[in-house]
């Protein structure tokens, strides 16, 4: 067990690559469901990092609707070493795209940004670089590919093309822009060739607060926001309420007392600072609460350590959540993934698991200087790094039967599943 938040941190990290990225704004937008998973929204449309501990929370809403229907096709109670993890290649199913666009941006000046930006369920890739070297401001160039060995279709950038737009997909065949040098406040929502442009905002007053939503926090036509709360727990950490917003301009606070969000693929999932967890389907239903049984002698993840490394992440039909078993020296965590019922799926062990999302019935994670992708209906768990040293330059994605990763040798794309 890390014996502080920055010894956790210098772990997690120590692994990056050695030259520092400038565009280090532009790698998190480019994965995509790349979601906020370091950092909440503090009053205010500022984005600010919050430290969070335990304290005792609730979510609002008071009805009981419908649990969520367990998703039966999951194979149950699995317990797997990330030490014991087999290689991808082994997989059945398993295929890699024979891609040969370059995956990396290597720039006169040293630094680099992924080019690989977003992959969708049907394996189409969005290829984003700054052909006039500007890997921060741009402009950028955006192409879209069907398939490999296909030729690349431009994208048409919304205007003003100066804001140095940034697309990834929404994942219902349209494609979701934000600027990334932050000279325009709202999203842009267009097809896949870049038409039909809608402007969506992203600022919303409820009562006297201001809130501001991001690219990683939104699904369907639904977003989420925070904002810090009023109560204060002790030692001077923060918690926020939850804010949910539609394209429409509504908005609706529909969470206090939290300390950890993440939206993925359907769903939107959130961790109290008492430990409950709730989710959130994109249609806008209440929110439901999702009985998390830890075994004996674990407990969730304290929020101080949880929400900086990230470790939470929420999908269409389960959720991954890192926990700390045992005490002192002999502490150790793990995951636990969990069906939306609340039924144990795995208990993943052996590293301290961070950016995590799940990419159809798969959860992709880093943990130990590699890439894993467990298998939620075989309960397989796979190495997807290289044979080279890891330098993970974006975290993993994926949709559908689809996962994107970068190691040491570059960018990755593979199908799994016949």
């Amino acid at each position: 067990m890390p014996r502080d938040l920055t010894d956790l941190m210098e772990r997690a990290t120590s692994f990056a690559p050695p030259e520092p990225h400038a565009a280090a704004d532009i790698t998190r937008l480019a994965a995509h469901r790349q979601r906020r998973r370091t950092t909440l929204v503090a009053s205010g449309a500022a984005l600010a990092v919050v430290v969070l501990a335990a304290g005792v929370a609730v979510g609002l809403t008071g009805n009981q609707p419908t649990r969520p229907e367990p998703a039966h096709r999951f194979k149950l109670d699995q317990s797997v070493d990330v030490t014991r993890a087999v290689p991808v290649s082994s997989l059945p199913g398993y295929r890699l795209e024979p891609w040969t666009v370059p995956s990396v941006h290597r720039f006169s000046s040293g630094q680099t940004i992924p080019t690989y930006s977003s992959v969708d369920a049907s394996g189409r890739l969005l290829v984003v670089d700054a052909p006039a070297g500007d890997p921060v401001h741009g402009p950028f160039q955006v192409r879209l590919y069907d398939g490999p060995g296909g030729a690349a279709q431009p994208v048409r950038v919304p205007r003003p093309a100066s804001a140095a737009w940034l697309p990834t997909f929404l994942g219902d065949g349209s494609l979701l822009w934000r600027p990334n040098a932050g000279s325009s406040s709202d999203f842009h929502l267009t097809d896949l060739r870049g038409g039909h442009d809608q402007r969506v905002p992203t600022t919303f007053r409820a009562g006297g607060r201001q809130l501001a939503a991001t690219v990683d926090d939104v699904s369907g036509r639904s977003m989420w926001m925070t904002a810090s709360s009023t109560a204060q727990a002790k030692q001077g950490v923060t918690v926020s309420d939850v804010y949910l917003g539609s394209f429409s301009g509504h908005v609706s606070r529909v969470a206090t007392g939290v300390s950890v969000l993440d939206v993925g693929d359907g769903n939107a999932g959130w961790v109290t600072t008492g430990g409950q967890v709730f989710v959130q389907a994109d249609s806008g239903a209440a929110p439901e609460q999702v009985p998390v049984r830890s075994g004996q002698g674990c407990r969730l993840l304290p929020a101080r350590l949880l929400q900086p490394l990230g470790a939470f992440a929420v999908g269409r039909s389960a959720l991954a959540v890192a926990e700390q078993c045992g005490t002192g020296a002999g502490a150790a965590e793990r995951l636990l993934v969990l069906d939306l019922s609340g039924r144990v799926l795995a208990r993943i062990t052996g590293a301290t698991p961070f950016a995590m999302s799940f990419a159809g019935d798969s959860l992709v994670f880093q943990a130990n200087g590699a890439v894993f992708r467990y298998d939620l209906v075989t309960g397989s768990l796979a190495s997807l790094s290289g044979p080279k040293p890891a330098q993970i330059i974006a975290p993993p994605q994926g949709s559908g039967p689809y996962v994107l990763w970068y190691d040491g040798q570059g960018g990755h794309v593979a199908r799994f599943g016949d």
